[in-house]
């Protein structure tokens, strides 16, 4: 990690100070590059600049402005890549190495997210302590979602031959709480069991500083804060934990989006009854060709389509609207991500309602867990499920957060691996060595504390 960590430390810290130009938007007016060793944050609005500079990291095209979402929708049975203009072809038919562009910019952009949550985190500025220990908490929750993000695209956890489970004591990633530390340059990878210990300390840490009202949508919030602890529970079956943190996210506001404002709230501008963290992408400043949109749509890049080889359509119900024209045709996505302006939907209420009835069939509650199950169900003229049960549960997960970036995480912790599709000559089986992304070669190269992936 040395050389990573260098290049991002050497480079100064990119952060944008944002001004508010309504209750629920941002509008970026000042860029500044600043060395925080030479220049350390000294006031509240130094550390708000870094919280800025956090969340914009986040929506960079290598994160959640583009590759991570289609890195979790490209290898399952919802979309592959075509590989039309070359972008994600690699991804699809497993053939990444330490080398490639894909595993290394992802690494290095969700390191840098976390330098910036680190340098609020760990600073000892005092002033409004209402709003200091807010913006801790935006850092502490970002570093556990980046650590957790990290940790499902390169740990271990999910590879190895006759593997049927997760392996709790494989190889993670690094976590790093630290910047510039100049005897942690070159950590070693923490154990999966390690870095989920590590993600609740700083979820646990962070909930209880949050100011928690108003929720602002367009950073993290108390309820996302709660709302990322329920979807950590989900991914390693931790149920009681998932249940008690999506029903303590739902009890903080919002709804599911009702079948006639489905389509519109993909591509409404500002907050809509579902909104519950979203990065912003505005008019003037958004990733432009290099995001989800073009990615998608058909009269422009459009590699990733759907997987019809296993019958992508049909999961639907006739009448269901996320079947409709308006959301899919016959071979991509239409209806999410339509625009460049579009905000990435981090996290959406509906989520938090599928990951509270699936917690509560696993806590032994199905006739609860029917209830939240078909909130979803009534509001998209689809048919009512009769029973709550795990293949229900995981079928309206994916109806309902297709080219999201939610597929593969839902196979892979479900003990499933990556469904056949036209650009692989056969599926790969879970504890397959390709269900992890390669450690980047440059990481390789620059920390002699650092072990690579199985087979890379």
């Amino acid at each position: 990690m040395k050389k990573i960590f260098l290049i991002v430390m050497s480079l100064a810290i990119f952060s944008t100070v944002m001004t508010s130009c309504s209750q629920d938007s941002l509008e970026p007016s000042l860029e500044q590059n600043r060395d925080f060793i030479l220049n350390p944050p000294s006031t509240v609005s130094d550390l708000q600049l870094l919280a800025n500079g956090m969340h914009k990291r986040m929506v960079a095209v290598p994160y959640y402005g583009r590759d991570y979402v289609i890195f979790n929708e490209c290898r399952t049975d919802n979309a592959y890549s075509t590989g039309a203009s070359n972008r994600f072809l690699n991804v699809t038919q497993g053939v990444l190495t330490a080398s490639a562009a894909y595993p290394t910019d992802t690494w290095a952009q969700i390191y840098a997210v976390i330098t910036n949550a680190n340098l609020i985190i760990n600073s000892t500025i005092t002033g409004d302590q209402v709003v200091v220990d807010d913006l801790k908490a935006q850092a502490l929750t970002v570093r556990a979602l980046a650590h957790f993000d990290l940790l499902k695209l390169y740990g271990q956890q999910n590879v190895g031959s006759s593997l049927t489970s997760m392996n709790m004591s494989a190889l993670g990633v690094p976590y790093v709480t630290t910047y510039r530390d100049l005897f942690k340059l070159t950590p070693a990878r923490n154990t999966v069991a390690e870095v989920k210990k590590f993600i609740y300390d700083d979820l646990n840490s962070a909930i209880p500083k949050f100011i928690p009202t108003p929720l602002n949508y367009t950073k993290v919030n108390l309820q996302s804060a709660k709302a990322i602890k329920s979807r950590v529970a989900i991914y390693f079956s931790d149920w009681t934990i998932a249940r008690d943190a999506a029903s303590e996210a739902l009890t903080l506001g919002g709804s599911v989006v009702p079948e006639s404002s489905f389509v519109s709230s993909f591509s409404a501008d500002g907050k809509q009854s579902n909104s519950i963290f979203e990065l912003v992408q505005l008019s003037n400043d958004n990733n432009g060709i290099n995001g989800l949109f073009q990615i998608y749509g058909v009269t422009v890049y459009g590699d990733i389509v759907l997987n019809n080889t296993v019958a992508f359509s049909s999961i639907f119900d006739a009448t269901d609207v996320r079947r409709s024209a308006s959301m899919i045709s016959a071979t991509r996505n239409i209806g999410k991500y339509t625009k460049f302006a579009t905000n990435t939907k981090v996290i959406r209420y509906e989520e938090i309602v599928l990951n509270y009835a699936e917690a509560l069939f696993e806590t032994g509650n199905a006739p609860q867990a029917l209830i939240q199950l078909n909130r979803i169900t009534a509001q998209r003229g689809a048919v009512a499920h009769l029973v709550a049960s795990k293949a229900n549960i995981l079928l309206e997960r994916r109806r309902e957060l297709a080219f999201e970036g939610f597929r593969f995480d839902d196979l892979v912790r479900n003990g499933k691996g990556v469904p056949k599709n036209p650009n692989i000559l056969a599926p790969f089986a879970y504890g397959d060595y390709r269900l992890a992304f390669p450690i980047p070669q440059a990481e390789m190269n620059g920390n002699p504390n650092m072990v690579q992936n199985f087979n890379f």
